[in-house]
């Protein structure tokens, strides 16, 4: 999936910037400092800019505003290449490399950017091994997630798929689990009483409706994580991570008891 919609995008902020220059090394174009800052962060931007053969461009704080269009931008941006699509065959084959250490997020029409910068930070944390999105999903990797996630996108791989139904059928023959999560308390599994070890899918709905009736009916397990009091819901980012965490926490268990 394109995570940026043209050849090139700006970026902003200094963990955004100093993880492209990280972990996306040969992407990074140009490099813009805020005119006259003299501090230890831009230090560290120059530095490695130096150390990949890029000379940082001095500007103007208006001039910086208008290249992102008034984000705060804290006087670093980017210009990069615009990052490849992953096809859905990648993933398979990268699956069954990792084989029981698989462990996926799969978004269905997350809307919000900083949900989804939010949810990327959280996985690459956790250890989650790639994200997936479908082709019209209405949140894509946009430099404002870039900058929520703090950079940290450019450590995950991002998948496209045009159908999650068709995906979590080809999962489910791979012998990756898919477990959907639901707000919906009493049809389904507790998050806490499910198996989430082994090759692992975590299938994640949209923040108004959820997940669609087919992709509940396509998952293996649907989970839903208890609540108390007058709380129906959680925030997505928060699910997400309740839910990353209880997986992480289980696999680590999993792990131990083998050794």
């Amino acid at each position: 999936m394109k995570r940026f919609s043209r050849n090139s995008e700006y970026i902003y902020g200094y963990h955004s910037v100093l993880a492209a220059l990280k972990y996306y090394y040969i992407g990074v174009l140009e490099i813009f400092l805020l005119q006259g800052r003299d501090d230890e962060r831009v230090r560290t931007i120059a530095q490695l800019a130096k150390e990949l053969g890029l000379s940082c461009q001095w500007a103007s704080k208006t001039r910086l505003d208008a290249m992102v269009n008034s984000a705060v931008h804290q006087g670093f941006v980017a210009r990069i290449k615009a990052l490849q699509v992953v096809s859905e065959q990648q993933l398979m084959t990268d699956l069954e490399r990792q084989q029981q250490q698989a462990f996926i997020l799969v978004f269905e029409g997350i809307q919000d950017v900083h949900n989804l910068g939010a949810c990327v930070r959280t996985c690459v944390a956790a250890g989650v091994k790639g994200i997936v999105f479908t082709k019209h999903n209405r949140a894509s990797i946009t430099p404002a997630v870039v900058k929520v996630s703090s950079g940290t996108v450019f450590q995950m791989p991002v998948y496209q798929t045009s159908s999650i139904a068709r995906l979590l059928k080809q999962l489910h023959q791979c012998g990756v689990r898919s477990v959907g999560t639901v707000a919906e308390q009493g049809t389904c599994s507790s998050l806490y009483q499910a198996d989430l070890t082994g090759p692992l899918a975590l299938v994640i709905g949209s923040e108004e409706k959820g997940l669609k009736r087919l992709t509940q009916q396509t998952c293996d397990t649907l989970v839903s994580i208890p609540m108390h009091g007058m709380v129906d819901s959680l925030n997505l980012s928060v699910s997400v991570g309740v839910c990353v965490y209880e997986a992480v926490r289980q696999r680590q268990l999993k792990t131990k008891s083998i050794m």
